[in-house]
Order: C-alpha cells, then structure tokens, then sequence
C-alpha cells in the first residue's frame, strides 16, 4: 500500500537541496524553482542556483518568473470545465459549433471538445510558425488557426496523438463563448481568485518579478536564449513562479477551492480528474487536461512542458493532498522524467511492481519483430524529417529474446508479463511496453510507458524505415555520379540541347541533395528554430525540386521528338532511361518528406 510517509517527508528540503545541488553541477544547469504542497498548504517552496546568469540574480520561488510551457494546458482545460459547469458547452458537442467558418473549414471532420481535451481530436503535429520573435509579429488566435491550424489526421479511434493546436482551439472556443481575450479569461476567472498575481502572460510587465532567461549549455558555456511570442498562447503561452502555480496545485487537490475561493465545483473537479481514454487497458491513461502516472497501486496526474530554454513539471496526488511543481531555465527531459519517480519514493511508501516473467517461444515473439515510428509527427509539412529522431527497432536477439532500441538510444531487453493483452517489460525498470492488434491479428502499434504520458508508435513498412530511406539516398548519389561520368565520357547524348539538361539535371540534383543534407542536420541541430518560420535559404532552395522537374519532363518531351525522328544508339536511350528512371526515385523520396514546393 502507497501512502505518505512523514518521516520522509520532513527530510525531503535537505534531499532536495542534495539533489539539486548534484543535479545543477554535473549536469551544467544554471537553476530551478520548486514548491511542494501538502494538505492544503505550501509545504516548501525554494529556488536553486541562477535564474539570470549575466546578472548572477539567484532564483528567488516567490518573484523569478519561468516560461511553464505547456503547463498552460491545465489552465486550458480547467477554464473549459468552468464553462462546461455553467452549462456554456457540452463536453461531448463538435468543437465546430463554436468556431469561425475560416477555422472549421481546415477542420472538416466533427471534433468533440471531449476529444480535444485527451489528445484523441486525431490533428496533425506543426511546429513550423508557432512562434514569432518580434511581439509585432505574433498572430491573434483567430488569425493563426485560420491559416495555419494543420488538418485531421488520424480517425477518433486511433491512439492518442499529443496536439498543441488542439489546446489552441480550446483557447479560441474560450474566447467566443466568453467574449474575452483568452488571456482576460484565465486573469478574471483562475489567476484572480488564487492570488496567483505573479503570474503573467506578458513577460516584463510586473516590475517586482524578475523573468528568468532560458538558456542553453553550448561548447562549455551558457548561451541566451532570446526571448519569443507564441502563437498558440493557450497551448503553452503562460510564465509563472513557484508560489503561484502552489495555489494552482492547491485549488486541484482540494477539489476546486483555494482559500474559500472555488475556481470549480467539487463533482466538476472530480471529473476533470477522472480517467477519459487511454491507449492500452495495461497503461496509464488520459484525463481532462492531465495525464495519469502510476507507481504500482499509488496513482498521480501530471503533466510536463518544454520550451526552448525551459522545462516544467506539475505533479499532483489527489489520494495524498501532495503535489509537486519544478520548473528549469534550461531544457533537460532527464530531468523531467526522472524526478517523478525519485520524488515518489521521497515522500511515499513506494514499492515497485514486481511481474513474473512469461516464457515466450521465438515463433510468437517474431509477430513483434519490426520498426516503429512514433505517432508525432508532422505528415503534411516538410518538418516530418523530425520523425527520423522517433524510430524504434524492436528484434528477436539470437538467445530468443526481444529487445527495444531507440535510434538514439540503448537496446534493452523487453520481457512478456501478460500473454493476452501482449504487455511486456523492460527488465531493468517498471516500464511497460504493450502491443496492439487489429482484426486480422496483426501487430500494428507499440505503446511505451513513461513519465507524462503514453508514447504511441505505429508499426510501419520497410520502404518507411530510415535505414530504407538513407539507403536511396545513397543510392541516388551513386546514380547521379554515374550519369555525370557518363555523359563526361561519352559525350552522350549527341544531341547538345538534350546533354545540357542532363547536366542542369545534375547539376540541380547535387545542389539539393548538399542543401538536404545540410537541411538535415540543421533540423536535428536548431529543432527550436523552426517555431520562429522556414530560413530563406531553405526556401529558395525548395525552388530547385521544381525546376528540376521541368528539367525532365523536358528530358523526356525532347527525348522521345529525336528518338522518333532521328533514332538513339543504344547509349543513348540506356542514359536517357536511366536519367528519367532515377530522377522518378528522387521525386518520390522528395514528396515523401514534403520536399517538393513549399508545404510548411
């Protein structure tokens, strides 16, 4: 049985003070704010190490503001369920009724604002232009969603699929159904009654809060991050201090009330809470804005953020009366997956679920054998080349045994636990992993357990993998260099206009696949980057997909008049052939990346 342990408890701000300290040196991280509450009131609330480095400003948990990122979400969703209380909307009713025709029109499909709230509304991922970099620049909500909301993917009944536009689209229903601002909304009806007067939209605008910088650790140094202006405010737009997100903490553990003020009624409280989807029935799931945490029987709803610079988490068991708040002016995901379960066992009577292993024969294990992608990602814009980051390898070792292997990560061992709902282990930890099948019994997706939430991937083709698509590329490198050798060489084809667009074919071939690659490497490099719009250069070089399109069809158009007319050797025709043959690879990886045009 999972309960709190006091004597664990009193001792936790000296382990905190330990585990920061460690933390922030070997792992080179400027600082962090923590606040902790039990019971009905603030626990501890305590700042580590530097909030601004340039100006050695220590972090202060009462008056250094940090971007919470998606933190904000609960915001989202707690002014939703205060609109759905007052009888403003319906949980279940298609989120299209309360939108504008510009915006439904990239819709299509009924959403239900239900479905939004779990992640389970099936939109595609963006991160292109979520963000500007000039406040002049940001977009109003409206404006944003009209343009640039990305459309329906994945059908009501697939798997969970994490949506910042999703919690975008909350804030705009807000909007309309209050006639305020979204932020006006949240200030009014949850920043106010908690007393939550450190917290801000606007960053700069209270002049006794200093606002924390976010930075990055580069080449042995910290480096700025300059401050930017979301466009999907409601998703992840807030910044705020340890103290304040405790009355935030607060209100939830005790059902909607924070000093006699109550943001929610207690039943609506409940049912924000309360579990409303999930991937697998082995697996924690989803609630009205939260995501479900279990350590063995003890249950906890959190939820993380991740920004450029910034890194949050809110913890909260509702069980217990505890909840837990940190918040880092640089992002690490180590942290923030780790810290659950080491706060956990600070605090609680923590005992790890112990599964006995199920034997597996090699001819039941081979059904799971294959690679995975994870289900975010964008489908429709050229940042799907993100997706390379999220490929999961999963094989049978030569000793029978089946392993998980990350693209960036270790191969570890998974082992069988529940033969009838094909749940598996890791055999160095509690995480699950469990399979999914479809009506013809084939595997089709792969669902890991984590801190936050559950990581759903999708079982996908050989011609999908990324060890496929690296290989044509290769391959076309070869190609091309054999057609240029060719046509050096032999002077072929005779005919001079015909040569030269093989050349400029070439020639366009080679310039692109130097700026894919750079292209590449650039994405993995700057992922943030690309929230603030697409450089110019990688637009004008989006340009010579298009040109060298024309360039072959012309290939093909002059070709076919002088084969008809003249002849071809049978040099020729093979360069010709293998010209068109090869360019038709390349134009069909090109569209499988969204490489062809200016799809972003």
């Amino acid at each position: 049985m999972n309960h709190i342990n006091i004597d664990k408890l009193n001792k936790l701000p000296h382990s905190l003070e330990r585990y920061f300290s460690n933390y922030l040196e070997s792992r080179h991280f400027p600082g962090a704010a923590v606040s902790i509450v039990y019971d009905g009131s603030i626990f501890l609330s305590a700042g580590y190490g530097l909030a601004d480095i340039e100006n050695n400003h220590p972090v202060n948990p009462h008056t250094s503001s940090f971007r919470i990122a998606s933190l904000t979400k609960l915001f989202t969703a707690t002014a939703i369920m205060q609109l759905f209380e007052r009888t403003s909307l319906s949980l279940e009713d298609d989120s299209r009724i309360y939108l504008e025709d510009d915006i439904v029109k990239r819709i299509r499909d009924p959403i239900t604002i239900s479905q939004l709230l779990t992640h389970t509304a099936g939109l595609d991922e963006r991160l292109i232009s979520v963000s500007t970099k000039k406040r002049q620049d940001q977009q109003s909500l409206r404006n944003y969603l009209a343009t640039r909301l990305p459309p329906r993917v994945m059908p009501s009944d697939s798997p969970s699929l994490y949506s910042n536009h999703g919690y975008a689209l909350l804030g705009r229903i807000i909007e309309n159904i209050s006639d305020m601002t979204y932020q006006e909304y949240i200030r009014k009806n949850i920043l106010n009654p908690l007393e939550m007067k450190a917290t801000s939209f606007k960053r700069g605008e209270q002049p006794d809060i200093n606002d924390a910088p976010g930075y990055e650790y580069t080449d042995g140094h910290f480096v700025r991050v300059p401050h930017d202006f979301s466009n999907i405010i409601p998703a992840g737009g807030l910044s705020s201090t340890a103290n304040d997100m405790a009355a935030f903490m607060i209100a939830h553990l005790q059902n909607g009330v924070y000093l006699e003020q109550r943001v929610l009624q207690e039943e609506t409280t409940k049912l924000m809470h309360r579990q409303q989807h999930r991937d697998h029935p082995h697996l924690s799931g989803i609630t009205y804005g939260f995501f479900e945490n279990n350590f063995a029987e003890l249950r906890g709803l959190i939820h993380l953020g991740a920004g450029h610079g910034f890194g949050s988490l809110l913890m909260i068991f509702p069980t217990m009366k505890v909840g837990v708040f940190i918040v880092t002016n640089m992002l690490d995901e180590g942290l923030l997956y780790n810290f659950p379960r080491w706060f956990t066992r600070q605090v609680t009577e923590y005992a790890r679920e112990e599964h006995k292993e199920i034997p597996l024969l090699p001819t039941d294990a081979r059904k799971y054998v294959g690679f995975y992608r994870s289900n975010r990602y964008a489908r429709r814009t050229l940042d799907k080349a993100m997706a390379i980051r999220n490929e999961v390898a999963v094989r049978l070792s030569e000793e029978g045994e089946l392993t998980w292997k990350h693209l960036r990560g270790n191969k570890l061992r998974i082992r069988m636990i529940d033969s009838s709902d094909h749940v598996f282990q890791f055999a160095n930890s509690s995480m699950k992993i469990a399979f999914r099948k479809n009506e013809r019994q084939q595997i089709t997706h792969a669902f890991r357990s984590s801190t936050g939430q559950t990581h759903a991937y999708q079982k996908i083709c050989w011609f999908d993998t990324i060890k496929f698509q690296l290989a044509t590329f290769i391959f076309l490198i070869l190609g091309f260099l054999i057609i240029s050798a060719s046509v050096l060489i032999t002077g072929e084809p005779a005919n001079v206009l015909l040569r030269s667009l093989i050349a400029a074919n070439i020639v366009l071939s080679f310039s692109f696949m130097i700026g894919l690659t750079w292209i590449l490497k650039d994405i993995q490099r700057t992922y943030w980057s690309y929230a603030y719009g697409i450089p110019r250069t990688l637009k004008g070089l989006l340009a010579l997909p298009i040109l060298n399109i024309l360039v072959v069809f012309l290939v093909a158009i002059i070709a076919a008049l002088n084969f008809s007319s003249h002849g071809f050797s049978w040099c020729e025709v093979s360069l010709v052939c293998i010209t068109i043959g090869l360019n038709s690879v390349f134009f069909w990886l090109l569209n499988y990346w969204n490489l062809i045009g200016w799809r972003y």
